[in-house]
């Protein structure tokens, strides 16, 4: 059996320590672990509930928290969670800021936000234009009263000006108007139909 040489390694109170009995004591210390450094206990759902009531953190929430990390075996990312309490304290924080979404709710409070207002434009616009084609409506209807109002002599007057100055192109565009964009054309056509033509 041969032996190795071993050079002595001073520390600083003069005590000469081997390479090897340094090497041995650091192996020793490195197998005993620190309570900090042993794996948490994961918490009972009741510990969370207590635990959240002392951050105001609602009991449907604090259940939620629990059934999430205990999906995930209370590791975050791959390492074993270090403090319970901490990642709590994170999800009140989220909470508080409206980070999580209400079941059934597809988006963020900030994208929710950002739809309604935008759906507010857009209804401001829709009502607009509601209320010119109202407008538009009235004043068709008032001029069709205005003609139904007339005397025959007037409106047959009134169709023969009309048919005379228009050919037969024109009369078929006239036809075949939206009665909104052109009240002239119902005001034509109210005629023809009082006038029996």
């Amino acid at each position: 059996m041969s032996h190795k040489s071993v050079t002595p390694v001073t520390k600083s109170c003069d005590k000469s320590v081997t390479r090897e009995e340094k090497r041995r004591e650091e192996k020793k210390n490195t197998k005993t672990k620190t309570p900090a450094q042993t794996r948490m206990r994961p918490p009972s759902l009741d510990e969370c509930v207590a635990y959240g009531s002392e951050l105001a953190l609602p009991e449907a929430q604090c259940a939620q928290f629990h059934d999430y990390h205990t999906s995930k075996g209370w590791l975050v990312g791959k390492a074993p969670m270090k403090s319970w309490q901490a990642a709590m304290r994170t999800w009140k924080r989220n909470y508080d800021e409206g980070l999580f979404r209400p079941a059934g709710q597809t988006d963020t409070p900030a994208k929710r936000q950002q739809r309604l207002d935008r759906t507010d434009a857009e209804v401001a616009r829709d009502r607009e234009a509601r209320r010119r084609e109202q407008q538009e409506r009235a004043e068709t209807e008032a001029q069709v009263a205005a003609v139904a109002a007339l005397d025959d002599a007037t409106i047959n007057q009134w169709r023969e000006q009309v048919l005379g100055e228009m050919d037969e192109a024109g009369r078929r565009v006239h036809e075949g108007m939206d009665p909104r964009r052109a009240p002239m054309a119902v005001l034509i056509h109210a005629a023809m139909q009082k006038g029996g033509g």
